[in-house]
């Protein structure tokens, strides 16, 4: 004998994701970079570097090694373009990135149609050159201040990062 309860379904509601689970989503998403870009690097770097210089030391090391200073700048870019890939494909093809599908939060495009342009214009706060460098502060400020929990970046790009609640 078969019992049908005619139960509601649950629905799902969509609100500001919390600053703390974003923090925490956008750590675990920094480890996955270090891990799986910025790694492979670690010996180039490390055998370039000579290790226990002071700073002054180092300043002067790096003002007489005109190429391994362009190296460190090509690693740097190359880890930049790399790490706004990961965040521009992944937003935008399944709305998560893997700090954001274990803290549950998803980006949304706020307009009807996402374009991949807005994934990556939310992602510009990565790239290690002025006057991008300044979207580090910029962005973490109009974020506590945005009354729509967004940040300067997803604000121009028209996104918005969402929990989704579920209610009985």
């Amino acid at each position: 004998m078969k019992s049908s309860l005619n139960l509601p379904k649950a629905r799902i509601m969509a609100t500001n994701a919390s600053l703390i689970k974003r923090g925490v989503a956008f750590l675990i998403d920094l480890s996955v970079i270090n891990l799986v870009i910025a790694y492979p690097f670690k010996k180039y770097l490390t055998n370039s570097i000579p290790e226990n210089l002071s700073f002054v030391e180092l300043h002067n090391y790096f003002l007489t090694n005109d190429k391994l200073v362009f190296s460190l700048y090509i690693i740097t870019m190359i880890i930049a373009v790399l790490a706004i890939t990961y965040f521009t494909v992944l937003e935008y093809s399944i709305q998560q990135t893997l700090g954001k599908k274990l803290l549950n939060l998803k980006v949304i495009a706020l307009n009807k149609e996402p374009k991949i342009w807005q994934y990556w214009v939310r992602s510009l706060f990565l790239v290690p050159l002025f006057p991008f460098i300044l979207l580090w502060i910029i962005d973490p400020i109009y974020l506590f201040f945005n009354k729509q929990g967004q940040r300067f970046t997803e604000q121009l790009s028209k996104t918005k990062v969402i929990q989704e609640v579920i209610i009985n």
